[in-house]
């Protein structure tokens, strides 16, 4: 059951939840200035980074998926490319 506020207390909280949400914006932002910088250097090192990314990103999904998941997307990957008219549509954007 919702509980009924004052205008005020409303206000208050909508005040408190908009500050919570830029910090924790403000944080990404943070985090995302880090990321890069890190980037820039991995790439300066001769770092794959783009492959390391990529691999990173394919471990954290697979670690995501349950089996029923990965039994489904892998059915659906063997439907796509098993069909001509897909595969020779995928050559077509392959080629732009």
């Amino acid at each position: 059951m919702i509980e009924v506020r004052s205008e005020q207390e409303i206000i208050d909280l909508s005040i408190e939840y908009a500050l919570r949400v830029l910090e924790l914006q403000k944080q990404k932002a943070e985090l995302d200035a880090d990321i890069k910088a890190i980037k820039i250097e991995g790439k300066l090192d001769g770092v794959p980074i783009s492959l390391v990314n990529k691999s990173l990103s394919k471990i954290k999904r697979e670690m995501k998926q349950t089996e029923t998941d990965k039994a489904e997307e892998d059915a659906w990957f063997e439907v796509f490319s098993s069909n001509e008219k897909i595969k020779d549509k995928i050559a077509e954007i392959n080629n732009i």
